[in-house]
């Protein structure tokens, strides 16, 4: 157990430049900033800086590379499949691949995936949504009332912001970045559309589609969750965050607090998200934080991405406006088909007229795209 309890300095509360132009119209929200700000900053205290890198599970790794040389193994071809060998053998290395993660990702509520997107895709689609940030910002100041449909607040914030994205860009539908990453993403044998099939299956709904960007100067979140606590081994959101450049501990990248994304976890460094959720007024919050062992933050490369059960607990670090950059993700999530009808605590960040609209099959057979309203003009 990793206890922090010793030779902590408190560093002063800085309000961020964002909250400085508050106006009387948003000083609720500046207050409520400067709140989680200010727990965000005691809960650093209690960890001190003893988070850990977020590693790919031993069992991932051994499911699709030999340790020794790092070449895909070869699974056994099953007799009168009717398939070329190296085809077949494909098919079954991917397959086991997608289900180990899916084992992990069930375990301890989040898993880091290499390489799901090309580095030059990842840069493409960086410069594309500058591009489509330009256009929507152009919008807005012309229209304030279009900035839910493209920010998902009611103005853009400056130092972390969403920004929903189209499928494709109005520019050139044909030669667009972000339809080329989520082909790249969800073609046959693509590892989150398979951890994705493996997980809900293809009647699973497209429920956030936006980029995230946070500038040098954004504070560390507080501890958190994005949906509520459910007793059932498959939670009824996976988000997804792909970096589009390489994310350093400056830049403030997410950790999160694995085996947190259920009561039963039954892991001796976790106590039960009981104590984070009910023990607030008595201390059990503190207690339970004080004796966690591995917080892991997600330092991911450009086109590396972070797969995570709503539920587990996390935050974004600071992005360091000393020594930080601006950092752009591509985040997108599906819901369980089943859990139409629960109270996510979490609504949809995504494009109004894409809402509850297309199936992880629609995303994966590419008929997202085969329809001229999707392009960056709609609002």
């Amino acid at each position: 157990i990793c206890f922090r309890a010793s030779a902590l300095v408190l560093r002063p509360y800085v309000r961020p430049r964002g909250i400085l132009f508050a106006t009387d119209g948003n000083k609720i929200f500046a207050d409520q900033q400067e709140a989680m700000a200010r727990q965000a900053e005691s809960e650093r205290l209690i960890f001190n800086d003893c988070e850990q890198i977020l590693k790919i599970p031993d069992s991932v790794l051994r499911a699709g590379m030999n340790d020794a040389t790092g070449k895909k193994r070869r699974p056994k071809q099953k007799a009168g499949t009717g398939f070329s060998k190296s085809k077949t053998n494909a098919q079954l290395a991917s397959s086991c691949v997608s289900v180990e993660r899916k084992k992990a990702l069930l375990n301890q509520g989040v898993l880091h995936i290499p390489h799901a997107l090309k580095r030059e895709t990842a840069s493409s689609l960086r410069a594309c949504v500058i591009n489509e940030l330009g256009k929507a910002r152009e919008i807005v100041r012309n229209d304030a009332g279009k900035s839910m449909s493209l920010f998902h607040a009611r103005e853009e914030q400056e130092l972390r912001s969403f920004l929903l994205l189209p499928f494709q860009s109005k520019d050139d539908p044909s030669d667009c970045p972000i339809a080329t990453s989520i082909q790249e993403l969800f073609a046959p044998g693509a590892a989150l559309g398979d951890l994705y099939h493996e997980l809900y299956g293809d009647k699973a709904r497209l429920y956030d589609f936006y980029a995230l960007r946070t500038e040098p100067g954004s504070l560390r979140q507080p501890i958190h969750y994005d949906t509520p606590i459910t007793q059932k081994k498959t939670g009824p959101l996976y988000a997804t965050f792909i970096a589009l450049q390489d994310i350093s501990r400056n830049m403030g990248p997410t950790t999160f607090l694995p085996y947190t994304h259920r009561y039963d976890a039954g892991k001796s460094n976790c106590p039960g998200r009981q104590e984070f959720d009910h023990g607030v007024s008595d201390g059990r919050r503190e207690n339970f934080l004080a004796n966690y062992a591995n917080p892991c933050f997600a330092l991911l490369q450009a086109g590396d991405l972070v797969i995570f059960d709503m539920r587990i607990l996390h935050f974004g670090e600071a992005n360091s406006l000393n020594d930080g950059a601006t950092r752009y993700l591509l985040n997108l999530t599906f819901r369980k088909e089943d859990a139409a009808g629960m109270d996510l605590g979490h609504i949809p960040c995504i494009r109004p007229h894409y809402v509850n609209k297309y199936t992880l099959a629609d995303v994966r057979s590419g008929s997202i795209f085969h329809n001229n309203n999707f392009l960056s003009s709609q609002t």
